[in-house]
């Protein structure tokens, strides 16, 4: 009995035990799936990386341009996992597709001087090695399968199914096709028409009216065709005497910006004054046709020409195909949230 009163007197005069720290709970990030095609996932942690980087490189872009680039970004990582396992569906062995990632592994190792320069490049690009190698595996795949849609590269069973050859009767519709537009034309290595004018502007509003500046420029033609020069009239008269009132320009370009230049264009010669032409905004214009640079076309049978509408027509045929072949990949395709389907058409 005494004993056991000392003990618990001994027990309350002790200072009290510390208490344990309460433990410290460590949360491992989790990256969290942005969508899903199939049987492949985008994580948020891969697709915030890109968008941080494109911030980084563009610090002046509007909330607008972000969410431009965002749904950009969405629109291409579901294009990149639709070729990946259009790759993936054609058949061949893993070990190939590792080999040819081990070569280009070494390749960005060798450009980059060795593990250091491959460290700093990685970093530079917040990528582990094992992010790295999945992408190199998926350009790879992806790259094989556009191939085997546009005939670059041979399809299931290494054989090149898709054909390529541009017929010599469509090549001669494409060059007169590209004839009739500028843009086309110079394309070719053409050069469109180009006038080079000097004007004399006025402005009604400032002469009292249409009919007084009418007036006004019939009496300066006058005195041009009388012997005083086109460039003191332009000093003298002209709202826009910059450059003493000159101008080189595509006939064409022109015609469609002052509609009212077209019918004097297709018809002067050099050194002939127009008569007053009402213009755009109301303004009045005595126009001098200066020089007249012709219309150069190349001919069809120079093969650099041809080479070019082979090039043209090929790249527009490519991305026919490659159009049609990624629609009916993601319409046979489960896609999840199902709303990003419709952002990545």
């Amino acid at each position: 009995m005494i004993v056991s009163l000392v003990l618990a007197l001994v027990a309350l005069q002790a200072p009290a035990a510390p208490q344990a720290a309460p433990r410290q709970v460590r949360w491992t990030p989790f990256d969290g799936v942005a969508l899903s095609v199939n049987q492949d996932v985008l994580t948020m942690r891969s697709l915030t990386r890109d968008l941080v980087r494109w911030r980084r490189e563009n610090p002046d872009a509007n909330e607008a341009q972000q969410r431009a680039v965002e749904g950009e970004l969405v629109r291409e990582r579901v294009k990149t996992l639709l070729r990946t396992q259009g790759g993936e569906d054609m058949g061949i062995a893993e070990d190939v597709v590792q080999r040819r990632v081990r070569d280009n592994m070494d390749r960005i190792q060798a450009r980059q001087n060795g593990w250091v320069g491959m460290s700093k490049f990685l970093e530079s690009r917040d990528l582990t090695t094992a992010e790295l190698k999945v992408l190199l595996r998926s350009q790879m795949l992806g790259e094989l399968w556009e191939d085997s849609i546009t005939g670059k590269g041979p399809g299931t069973g290494q054989r090149v199914v898709v054909d390529r050859y541009v017929r010599p009767g469509r090549l001669q519709f494409l060059h007169r096709e590209a004839l009739a537009k500028d843009e086309s034309l110079m394309a070719l290595g053409g050069t469109p028409e180009r006038v080079r004018i000097q004007q004399i502007v006025l402005d009604p509003a400032k002469l009292g009216g249409l009919e007084p500046a009418r007036a006004l420029a019939e009496s300066l033609r006058q005195q041009h065709a009388a012997g005083t020069s086109f460039d003191q009239l332009v000093s003298e008269h002209s709202a826009q005497p910059d450059n003493r009132g000159m101008g080189e320009y595509e006939t064409s370009r022109l015609v469609r910006i002052e509609p009212a230049l077209g019918e004097f264009l297709a018809r002067a010669q050099p050194d002939e004054v127009s008569s007053p032409i009402v213009g755009a905004r109301g303004v009045l214009r005595v126009v001098k046709l200066l020089e007249r640079a012709p219309r150069t076309a190349p001919a069809f049978a120079d093969l650099g020409v041809q080479k070019k509408l082979t090039d043209q027509d090929t790249s527009a045929t490519d991305t026919r195909r490659l159009g049609r072949a990624y629609d009916r990949r993601m319409q046979s395709s489960w896609v999840w949230p199902p709303e990003f389907s419709k952002r990545a058409e």
